[in-house]
């Protein structure tokens, strides 16, 4: 070679060898550090990584537990919330208790009514009168003087005992429930709504105040021959009781005011009466009315068996 080329290539292999020496020397003398720090670094990097994901793994494994359990809430909500519907439209299709006889339970309805028939005081009369509505049909009273309180509960009670098919008294079964058989009939069940035969047990008790009246005149009832000497006894303490009885189990809780009767002194007493209140009830029209539907399409006890009194 040229001691041109040479010379120009010495700095080359200078620079070279000094690239070379250096990178030795840093490989030699710092690797281990720079492993070691590298080595430090890649173990603490991973440790973060690893906690990244885990919480990221973890906080999408609640958000899916989460959701699982509002979607299961949601999901039990709707399933009360339709069960409560449909109850409540068999409700609105079917009102009234367990133990209101089916049929008739489409015919309830409710209405607010103030009860007639209060007890006033007389201030010209000095006496107590009792208050009876004009427009209203008589139930008592003396009837002698007004014959048409017995018309009146004829009617009311007409349709008392009413026929059952044999599949509705199936739930009332048992060895005395038999069929009643009236002339060239095979025989039916009869029955009658607690209403109506409460209204009966007021009517006897009624009948118990003018029992001389009805004796007079030849009325059946029940202290007629045609019962044993002590039935009249017996079926006050029956009719009393069952209607209280009846006036428990409603529990009406509607308040009746108590009243002053101005002028009503008694022996030194001022009087007050307690009457009024307006009662939430079961429309009595919409009941008659079914049972007059029920007495045209299978008729009642009157109409059936005509041979002879029934003790009730």
């Amino acid at each position: 070679m040229s001691p041109r080329y040479m010379e120009e290539s010495k700095p080359l292999r200078v620079i070279r060898e000094d690239f070379s020496e250096d990178d030795q020397s840093d490989t030699e003398v710092d690797t281990p550090t720079r492993e070691g720090h590298y080595l430090y670094s890649h173990s603490r990097s991973d440790r973060f990584r690893n906690l990244f994901f885990f919480a990221a793994a973890s906080c999408f494994l609640l958000g899916i537990v989460v959701l699982a359990l509002l979607f299961r809430l949601w999901h039990l909500e709707k399933i009360l919330t339709d069960l409560a519907a449909k109850q409540l439209e068999v409700n609105e299709q079917k009102p009234g208790f367990a133990t209101d006889f089916e049929q008739a339970r489409q015919y309830i309805d409710f209405e607010q009514k103030v009860f007639s028939g209060g007890i006033v005081w007389n201030n010209t009369a000095k006496d107590f009168w009792y208050e009876r509505p004009a427009n209203e049909p008589r139930y008592f009273g003396n009837p002698a003087v007004y014959p048409e309180i017995d018309k009146n509960w004829a009617n009311i009670l007409k349709d008392e005992f009413f026929s059952l098919t044999d599949e509705e008294a199936k739930p009332f079964a048992r060895e005395d429930f038999v069929k009643i058989k009236g002339e060239n009939k095979s025989g039916n069940y009869f029955a009658a709504v607690g209403v109506v035969h409460g209204l009966h047990c007021v009517n006897a008790l009624r009948i118990n105040m003018f029992k001389d009246y009805y004796t007079s005149i030849g009325k059946l009832h029940q202290d007629g021959p045609q019962f044993p000497p002590h039935f009249s006894e017996v079926h006050m303490e029956h009719c009393l009781d069952y209607v209280r009885q009846v006036v428990e189990c409603h529990g009406d809780l509607t308040p009746i005011p108590l009243y002053k009767q101005e002028g009503a002194v008694m022996n030194g007493e001022q009087m007050y009466i307690a009457h009024g209140g307006t009662h939430t009830c079961r429309n009595f029209n919409n009941i008659r009315h079914w049972l007059k539907r029920r007495r045209i399409e299978r008729g009642t006890l009157s109409e059936y068996h005509e041979n002879g009194p029934h003790a009730d």
